[in-house]
């Protein structure tokens, strides 16, 4: 198990050129940023880079430095393109060897027979790694050092960082509501600006919305780990937002 002393960070690295030219629609970065908050991890940055190689390498040792842990997805699959594990094996200065384990899940799988060279490229990996489990389609994700890497399809990713979440010790959780009122913004600003000074170790967040013919409003997002400070803040924006609209109320966050 990973241990902890600090509340821990996160970043997220998403590879792939399909992402940048829009062919892709990312769904993996909010489901990762939804677990992480509910497991207390802080996720700090995200970033999405193309199939590079040196891109790679740069953006994952800086990410390992500055992050307690890293989620890669994308491009550990069977083809040409799928070079985030040869890569990742260069930024830590591995070699490149094939995973017995990761080996004999796949022959299970598929047996020896429709085990194609194609499907043998998910066993190479950097030397000396942690699998992580896919319970979905079995080639394995892995992690070296605080890297964990993962494949880019959300349904197998959701099943890699299903496993992988379970080695990441829990840090402090914060708490989160939302206030809803049906109020324009900019009138809220001054309000919200005077709490927020006062506050300084709570996150309040003012988000607006308008669906045309059906509702529109704003959200104000307030997080935190100092309880008695974010029972406060909560009691004064419900406050700030009641004095515009008297059905503002709170929500779940």
């Amino acid at each position: 198990m990973l241990t902890q002393k600090t509340n821990p960070t996160a970043g997220i690295i998403l590879i792939g050129n399909e992402l940048l030219s829009g062919q892709t629609v990312d769904l993996n970065m909010n489901y990762i940023a939804k677990k992480l908050f509910s497991h207390g991890v802080d996720l700090c940055e995200t970033i999405v880079i193309p199939d590079v190689e040196q891109e790679i390498i740069r953006v994952v040792r800086d990410y390992s430095k500055r992050f307690t842990h890293v989620f890669t997805t994308g491009g550990i699959g069977p083809t040409h393109d799928d070079i985030t594990a040869e890569t990742i094996s260069k930024a830590f200065g591995r070699k490149h060897v094939r995973n017995e384990q990761a080996h004999q899940i796949l022959l299970e799988k598929y047996g020896e027979e429709n085990l194609t060279d194609s499907r043998g490229r998910m066993t190479m990996m950097p030397e000396g790694v942690e699998l992580i489990l896919n319970d979905s389609t079995g080639a394995p994700g892995f992690r070296v050092e605080n890297v964990f890497v993962m494949a880019g399809v959300p349904e197998i990713m959701h099943a890699m960082f299903e496993n992988a979440l379970k080695v990441i010790p829990k840090g402090e959780k914060r708490k989160k509501v939302i206030v809803s009122c049906k109020v324009y913004e900019s009138r809220l600003a001054p309000g919200l600006h005077r709490i927020q000074d006062a506050y300084p170790q709570i996150e309040i967040g003012s988000y607006p919305h308008w669906i045309e013919g059906k509702s529109w409003g704003v959200r104000i997002a307030i997080t935190g780990r100092d309880l008695l400070a974010f029972d406060e803040v909560k009691k004064r924006v419900l406050e700030l937002c009641s004095s515009f609209d008297e059905k503002s109320h709170c929500l779940e966050g």
